[in-house]
């Protein structure tokens, strides 16, 4: 990608073959290069608010590793749609990461739960559905009712 580390994500892919540095790419080349991966790595250690990244993972059928911290706990399930990591531990990390790239009958199970878990929670249409439930849900509440107060107050 691209942002403020850019530069010594570009010098480290020089340095080391292993890494491709491919700069900023459209939403389409990401999701494929996404869904092609074994499993996406989100190390991230603040609390995310929501993890679309995540949810892009799934989109695409592909597992996740993320550490147990906020809403990437809440998404992953550990051991169905991705791994767990104890925040700020490289050696569970590691342990995590070799623990999916040594199982592919696992990953592929993964694999098929990330896509589930995209169908049943997160399509365009589960969203508009779960909307218009909130919108219903309000609209018949008694008009003397605010919708910021509890029922009955």
């Amino acid at each position: 990608g691209d942002g403020p580390l850019a530069d010594r994500v570009a010098a480290a892919a020089q340095r080391d073959g292993r890494i491709e540095w491919m700069g900023w790419q459209s939403l389409d080349k990401v999701l494929d290069v996404m869904g092609r991966a074994s499993f996406l790595l989100m190390t991230s250690v603040w609390y995310e608010t929501f993890g679309r990244t995540l949810i892009e993972a799934f989109s695409k059928g592909t597992p996740v590793i993320v550490s147990r911290m906020g809403a990437m706990a809440e998404l992953v399930e550990d051991g169905r749609t991705g791994l767990l990591f104890q925040p700020g531990d490289s050696h569970d990390l590691i342990l995590r990461i070799r623990q999916l790239w040594h199982d592919p009958i696992g990953r592929q199970r993964m694999r098929e739960a990330c896509r589930e878990e995209f169908e049943q929670k997160y399509t365009a249409a589960e969203n508009y559905r779960q909307l218009m439930e909130i919108y219903e849900q309000v609209l018949s509440r008694p008009h003397h009712e605010s919708p910021c107060e509890p029922a009955g107050v």
